[in-house]
């Protein structure tokens, strides 16, 4: 697998993880977003519950207070109660009821002191409120306002107020609301069905209970909960919420259940959904095919200098890289021509040298063509170089030097034989014995040049194996040193990557904050806009039909102050979430940064240290062929050294033959002295 491949695969696994994170941090943040959509869904509408219910409560206690006592005082009966007239009570309270009855006051009930029921609107003396409630009136001469039950368990917005004739406490008053009127203006505002259910499963109250059928809602299965739920009806979809309705005691009498058509919200959160997931997408997609062309835009260099490498590999000495950018490439480019150009060098070096050698080995032929014509005056050249040519010529030198001697010697002797045999016949005796130490020293020689001619070989064959391996070695290295050099650019353009991707973090954590700001200014506008709202629509009620046109203008500010606030909130959250998702990918780039810092400085630390390995490779393998050359030249010059030992070994066994016959007789001898004289007659020795 090639680098290019590698860095392709991992490129393509580190965009499909990014990916894959992003569409899970999307539904994650979907599934939260729905879970505060929901709670803020149900606080709105306990909020809007408790509005109309307080409000329809205030009437009652306005009817208690101001309307409800001088009724009872025309009429006639506080005096009947004081009386305990009960005939008389059920017709007056019957009168009186039908006179105050209104859209909100539905039932009422009226308790003498010892808090017995006298008079109920339903017939039903029996369904009566808490005891404890009137009781506590009783005692305290107070009002009480806020959600109660009947007898049968039926939930009720109660108001409990005494009955004071003159300072003097005669019984109690209940006035109630069947909490019609409050679904139905929730409803309106809402534009939501309504539905109360009984703790036990029992359906209440309904504005309209052929949906509540249709939805199939199990009214045992939704008690005790406040959430919301989406129901599907046909082809409509409808948010279910359902909320607790506490009394006095904080204990859940009823639940509240509204159901919304949201289908069009649906879809359009369906649509917005698809969209986000279709970006995503088409984001990894561009991503991929960006990094695509930056890899092979990348890899273009390095491929042509591989392309380069091998055209060297093969003898090409004059291709030169071309050297494209000015990054770790480029400088690999500069740094490859100048190893090309050292190779070409050496290589016109050695050719060089070779020529010099060549010149010295002619010089050396010339004398020994001079010496085999007789010629004994020839000088060899003297080299400051101690090379093998050098010893060759000195060894040379040294023969021709001993070879002139032995000639003058010759010479010499055959003058002095034609004078005295007396000195011929010493002569030949002392000059046999001269050749003979010369024969045995011959052998010598020629035993010893034999031994430095093999180990000359050898040491060829070694310095041969070490050339081959020093520039396998080469070759690995520098490889090595490319792949090295590759990855430490990529390293430093994911550390520059990492650098901007913190910065643009930390700005948007900046902005993020900016907006938490303004939330919260719109927050608490809002929240004025509602209580300013509340106290309008309680002013309408008061004002009666006069002030129903305020009260739905006061009504729809509220409601829209109560969505500002939503989604206020949901703005904020979503902030926060912003905020800390941003943190934490903060968090995560600063510790991937030191990584890639620490993964950067060993990359470059071996990319040295492979370096200087090949610079030094590169500097011993000429040393290694120079040895090599020097190492076959005194080889060569050994095996002539042995050769012409050979041949002065036979020239010195036949001079010691001739030595010898020379005792046999004196006449020999004088003819052998002149024979020798007239022989060594052509020979030119030196003065």
């Amino acid at each position: 697998m090639t680098l290019k491949t590698r860095f392709t695969l991992i490129t393509v696994v580190t965009v499909v993880l990014v990916a894959m994170a992003v569409s899970l941090a999307e539904q994650m943040r979907h599934s939260e977003m729905k879970k505060q959509f929901s709670e803020a869904t149900v606080r709105e509408k306990k909020m809007l519950w408790q509005a109309l219910v307080a409000n329809d409560l205030q009437q009652l206690v306005s009817d208690a207070r101001l309307t409800a006592p001088p009724v009872f005082r025309k009429t006639g009966l506080y005096a009947a109660i004081q009386r305990g007239d009960r005939k008389t009570i059920q017709t007056l309270a019957s009168g009186a009821f039908e006179s105050l009855q209104n859209d909100i006051f539905s039932h009422m009930q009226i308790m003498d002191a010892s808090g017995r029921t006298v008079f109920s609107s339903t017939g039903d003396i029996s369904a009566s409120p808490d005891r404890s409630l009137v009781n506590a009136v009783l005692r305290g001469r107070t009002f009480f306002q806020g959600m109660g039950k009947d007898s049968h368990g039926r939930p009720l917005g109660l108001v409990v107020f005494p009955l004071i004739e003159r300072g003097q406490l005669i019984g109690a008053g209940v006035f109630a609301s069947d909490l019609h009127h409050a679904l139905n203006k929730f409803r309106k505002i809402e534009s939501a069905e309504a539905f109360m259910i009984s703790p036990s499963g029992k359906l209440e109250y309904s504005t309209r209970e052929g949906l509540f059928a249709a939805l199939k809602l199990d009214p045992t299965s939704i008690t005790g909960q406040q959430e919301t739920r989406i129901h599907k009806l046909n082809d409509r979809i409808y948010r279910v919420s359902v909320l607790p309705v506490p009394d006095h005691n904080n204990q859940p009498i009823a639940y509240l259940v509204s159901a919304s058509d949201t289908t069009d919200s649906y879809l359009a959160q369906q649509r917005i959904q698809i969209i986000a997931y279709t970006a995503i997408v088409i984001s990894v997609l561009l991503t991929m095919a960006g990094l695509f062309w930056y890899l092979r835009r990348s890899f273009q260099p390095l491929e042509a200098l591989l392309e380069t490498v091998k055209r060297l590999g093969k003898g090409d000495t004059e291709v030169r890289a071309s050297v494209i950018s000015h990054d770790e490439i480029g400088e690999l480019a500069e740094a490859f021509n100048v190893m090309a150009q050292k190779i070409q060098d050496s290589i016109e070096h050695e050719r060089q040298q070779s020529e010099d050698v060549k010149g010295k080995v002619e010089l050396i032929m010339d004398v020994v063509s001079m010496v085999a014509e007789g010629d004994l005056t020839g000088e060899m050249m003297v080299y400051r170089e101690r090379d093998v040519i050098a010893q060759l010529s000195e060894g040379i030198q040294s023969a021709l030097d001993n070879l002139n001697t032995l000639v003058k010697q010759v010479q010499k002797s055959g003058i002095q034989v034609t004078s005295s045999s007396t000195e011929i016949a010493a002569t030949a005796r002392q000059q046999e014995a001269t050749v003979t130490e010369q024969a045995a020293t011959t052998s010598q020689i020629k035993t010893t040049v034999s031994e430095i001619s093999a180990t000359a070989k050898e040491l060829v064959n070694t310095m041969n194996e070490v050339t081959g391996v020093a520039w396998k070695t080469s070759e690995c290295a520098s490889q090595g040193q490319v792949s090295l050099n590759s990855m430490a650019q990529t390293m430093q353009q994911m550390l520059d990557a990492t650098v901007t991707i913190g910065s643009k973090l930390a700005v948007l954590n900046e902005k993020a904050g900016n907006i938490n700001t303004v939330v919260t200014t719109i927050t608490k506008v809002a929240d004025q806009t509602n209580l300013l709202s509340l106290n309008a629509a309680i002013e309408a009620e008061k004002a009666g039909e006069y002030g129903v046109g305020f009260s739905v203008v006061a009504t729809e500010i509220r409601r829209l102050a109560d969505q500002t606030a939503v989604a206020t909130w949901d703005i904020e959250q979503m902030v926060k979430e912003m905020q800390s998702a941003v943190s934490a990918g903060v968090m995560g780039m600063d510790k991937f940064t030191e990584e890639v810092h620490r993964g950067v400085d060993e990359v470059r630390n071996v990319g040295s240290q492979l370096a200087e390995v090949i610079e030094q490779v590169q500097i011993l393998i000429p040393r290694f062929e120079e040895v090599n050359e020097g190492m076959q030249s005194q080889s060569l010059g050994a095996e002539q050294i042995s050769e012409a030992m050979i041949q002065l070994s036979e020239s010195a066994h036949q001079t010691a033959e001739s030595l010898g016959q020379s005792h046999s007789a004196i006449e020999q001898l004088n003819r052998a002295a002149q024979g020798l004289q007239e022989g060594v007659s052509h020979f030119r020795v030196k003065a």
